[in-house]
């Protein structure tokens, strides 16, 4: 094939060129002649064609006419034409010897992690945050964290574990002093019975969720997913090498599966059912009841639960959080409860999380945990312990401010033509239906981002491509901004 040529022919350059990398200095002239030859190779063979060029020759080419170029004094920025797309590439300048290990080996990635979904909300927010560093003014409504800073009672706790030398290794689980906190929390709040053995730390909300996934579940196992979904469950099911079983819901039933749906789509080969109240990406709350309803579905069934509880305290008006596992002895052995420190106080980039599990999955979990990550860090588990057992009054302020924006984006929402949207009642997102535009997600937000410089994450990365989340963990400002273009947008949309 020509493109193989191309690739024979290039690593002969590029070894050249290596070879007799130390002339290059102060001979302009062949360097100029070197950046044509190159260019024909990179280039001509396929553009002419209109068609697209293989990944290795595309990455050899670019790298090796980028350093050039600049060698030549250019700005280190290459744009070219494939296929009708314009791709842009900015690349700083790499040091010469560091490009012929490109051509060396074709290296492989296992089907596993091959098959893996690219995040659409981490595509979103590296595009709006270019934009914003091009000078643009992008108003952006994709983060999964609050806006407010971590209460400093607990980072106090943390940098005196740190100051006092706390930086070892601890048992894999987490200290007993968290997992006492944690079981604490538990019989507090929710009425449930754990021993410290049954509590394990880990490295986030996000850890804690693949780790019982990874836990419970053999290859060919079924995992039944409500959509919408967050983005990760199903790209972790599928690390397990089981099979995500998505089970849709829409703004008509206010995104929850209903009891018989869920039955339904029960098989022999049925293991985990994943139950997020309150939603990421929808804010959607089950009342006890549903959830109930669902648990007794699982409980017949004999399927365990993983209830991702992450934004329990995140919840608005006369609405009521309660977790499955306290309805019955047989809901508690089937329910695997997942959380984390990252949302109630602020606290995502502490990557602190933790499980509540019946006895055997605690175990195995811990020993799993044992051989991948170890343990939490050491200092952030202290951190734990006082947010847990430390002052919480920042919470009702931070309520207070998330109900006032959720309130006044659903109502601008609710006004523009041709867009619906179901109040959300817990979490700081809203998931307003887009279709009436006549546009799907992907078109919808990428045309707002270009045109309005909005960033809303698509909701087809959470499995309604009708839908796009927004979140409002954002100032009120940037939300009143932010929404007079969309409804600009949308207006012009006719």
């Amino acid at each position: 094939m020509e493109s193989d040529c191309c690739i024979q022919q290039a690593t002969r350059l590029g070894h050249l060129l290596t070879d007799s990398a130390d002339d290059f200095a102060g001979k302009r002239r062949r360097r100029q002649g070197w950046i044509a030859i190159l260019f024909d190779f990179f280039v001509g063979a396929e553009m002419r064609a209109e068609k697209a060029v293989s990944p290795l020759l595309y990455r050899w080419g670019c790298l090796w006419v980028t350093v050039l170029y600049r060698g030549e004094g250019g700005c280190g920025g290459v744009c070219w034409r494939v296929g009708g797309a314009t791709i842009a590439l900015a690349l700083e300048r790499l040091h010469r010897y560091q490009f012929s290990a490109l051509l060396t080996m074709e290296h492989h990635i296992s089907n596993r992690v091959a098959a893996l979904t690219p995040s659409l909300t981490l595509a979103i927010s590296a595009k709006a945050k270019q934009m914003k560093a091009e000078g643009k003014g992008v108003v952006g409504f994709g983060a999964g964290e609050p806006d407010f800073d971590t209460p400093q009672h607990i980072k106090d706790a943390a940098a005196k574990a740190l100051s006092d030398g706390f930086t070892k290794y601890t048992p894999s689980s987490g200290v007993l002093e968290l997992r006492e906190a944690i079981a604490e929390k538990f019989q507090n709040e929710n009425g449930l019975t754990y021993s410290p053995s049954q509590i394990i730390v880990n490295c986030g909300g996000k850890h804690s969720c693949y780790n019982v996934i990874m836990a419970v579940c053999d290859p060919g196992d079924e995992v039944i997913i409500p959509a919408p979904y967050w983005v990760s469950y199903p790209e972790m099911v599928k690390l397990a090498e089981a099979i995500p079983v998505i089970l849709p819901a829409t703004d008509e039933t206010a995104f929850k599966v209903a009891p018989e749906q869920l039955e339904a789509a029960i098989t022999d080969r049925t293991r985990l059912f994943i139950l997020n109240s309150p939603s990421n990406p929808t804010g959607a709350v089950y009342t006890p009841e549903e959830i109930k309803a669902l648990g007794d579905i699982c409980v017949a069934k004999g399927v365990y639960i993983m209830s991702d509880e992450i934004y329990e305290r995140l919840i608005y008006g006369d609405t009521i959080h309660r977790c499955v596992a306290t309805f019955s002895d047989e809901h508690y052995e089937h329910t695997i409860i997942v959380h984390g420190f990252a949302k109630a106080w602020s606290m995502t980039g502490w990557r602190l999380g933790f499980l509540a599990a019946p006895e055997p999955i605690a175990k195995a979990i811990n020993a799993m945990q044992s051989h991948s990550t170890s343990n939490p860090t050491s200092f952030a588990q202290m951190g734990g312990v006082a947010a847990l057992r430390g002052p919480q009054a920042h919470l009702a302020g931070w309520l207070v401010q998330f109900d006032q924006r959720r309130r006044f984006a659903l109502e601008r929402l609710r006004a523009m033509k041709e867009i619906r949207c179901v109040e959300p009642l817990g979490a700081f997102y809203l998931f307003p239906n887009v279709s009436g535009t006549g546009l799907n997600s992907i078109e919808f937000c990428e045309r707002l981002l270009e045109e309005k410089q909005v960033a809303m994450v698509p909701g087809v990365a959470f499995g309604s491509n009708e839908c796009l989340r927004l979140s409002y963990a954002t100032s009120m400002e940037n939300i009143k901004e932010g929404l007079d273009r969309m409804a600009a947008f949308v207006e012009m949309l006719g």
